[in-house]
């Protein structure tokens, strides 16, 4: 959207957006249902979502004022689940049981405000405000059975691709003032877990190359039991504001980005696991013992990877006064968590693992430039808090 205003007087020119969206994708399986499946059984939730938002006030005026806003305010919740219930009993004879959540978000919100007068006051505005929320999550309930001829995954992942653009311009012969406000808070929730008293047997049985459970950061299929919670976000966030006069220049932006993520792989207290198989077992139901054996993993693990670019810049230029202040805050807080409950008991004939880790890469720049004839002021502070656990 956008709005533009052109005199030979004043002109005044402002857009308004307010953007609310709330989606759920849910797959569920009710409490104390019973599945039995010659092959796989797959309970999956899956969402895909793409936004771009174009926001723009631009105003110009020859022989009077200028002024040009814009505010782009957007309220983001998404929800993505898969579930079993309590007390169910899923049995797959001849394959694969998963329950799995997969979540992708990609969004790109530009705002954009400008004010152009060739005599008097130019002034521009803008502010963007995005809150995002998105809850992923892949659950098996407590007292559930699941027995597979090969393997059980319990897996919820998430992918979050953000681009917050916010340029401000103010070019005046006479006094020139340009700011922008870009405010963004992003909470992301990836869950994946199994409750209290659950039963989970994977014999590990199957030999094919679809055999295993394959997960976004693996590039192999892995036998057994996987319980896998995966987040990764790549987010930029750039606001600029710029301001050009023959007189005066004041030209500020302020840059906050706050970001809460939560990503937790769980097995509940007093649950039983078994991965692979022996020959003592009997892997098809049939009573007897098979006399076959193989080898079987248990993976409990949760991981979240972050790339993180935030950057506000403030830029004033003048024959007289010109005055430039930016201001960045970047708080992350980030909570990656692998565990099994108390009493629990795990058997596998290959490995278990129960690791979780957090890989950030952040990047925070704030720069001033003021340039005048006479009188320069150029103000820039950058705030980190920094929290993983």
């Amino acid at each position: 959207s956008a709005s533009g205003a052109a005199g030979s007087s004043n002109a005044v020119a402002g857009t308004v957006n307010v953007l609310v969206s709330n989606s759920q994708s849910l797959a569920s399986v009710g409490d104390y249902a019973k599945i039995t499946a010659q092959d796989d059984v797959m309970i999956t939730a899956e969402s895909n979502s793409k936004l771009v938002t174009v926001m723009a006030g631009v105003a110009l005026a020859t022989s009077g004022a200028a002024a040009g806003a814009t505010i782009n305010v957007n309220v983001l919740n998404r929800l993505t689940e898969a579930k079993i219930g309590q007390g169910a009993v899923i049995i797959s004879k001849g394959g694969s049981v998963v329950i799995q959540t997969l979540s992708k978000d990609w969004a790109l919100i530009i705002t954009a405000a400008g004010g152009v007068s060739t005599s008097s006051t130019a002034v521009s505005g803008n502010i963007q405000t995005t809150v995002a929320q998105n809850k992923t999550t892949a659950l098996v309930g407590d007292n559930t059975k699941i027995t597979a001829y090969d393997s059980v995954g319990i897996v919820a992942d998430h992918t979050s691709n953000v681009y917050l653009v916010s340029p401000t311009v103010s070019i005046s012969g006479a006094t020139g003032v340009g700011a922008t406000a870009v405010t963004a808070v992003l909470r992301n929730e990836v869950s994946a877990g199994a409750g209290n008293n659950t039963k989970i047997t994977a014999y590990a049985m199957k030999n094919s190359e679809t055999a295993g459970i394959l997960t976004s950061n693996r590039n192999q299929r892995r036998k057994g039991i996987v319980i896998s919670a995966l987040g990764s976000e790549q987010i930029l966030m750039l606001g600029i504001g710029a301001s050009g006069t023959s007189s005066t220049a004041v030209s500020g932006v302020i840059d906050t980005l706050v970001i809460m993520n939560k990503v937790n792989a769980h097995v509940g207290n007093n649950a039983r696991m078994k991965s692979g198989a022996s020959k003592s077992d009997d892997t098809d139901g049939d009573g007897e013992a098979d006399e076959e054996s193989s080898s079987g993993d248990i993976d409990v693990e949760a991981e979240d990877n972050s790339v993180i670019y935030n950057f506000g810049g403030a830029v004033a230029a003048s024959g007289s006064t010109g005055v430039g202040a930016t201001i960045v805050t970047l708080v992350l807080d980030k909570e990656v968590k692998a565990s099994i409950g108390a009493g629990s008991t795990t058997e596998a004939t290959g490995n278990i693992n129960v690791n979780a880790k957090a890989d950030d890469n952040v990047f925070l720049v704030a720069v001033s430039f003021a340039a005048s004839g006479s009188t320069s002021v150029g103000l820039g502070g950058s705030v980190l808090i920094f929290q993983n656990e």
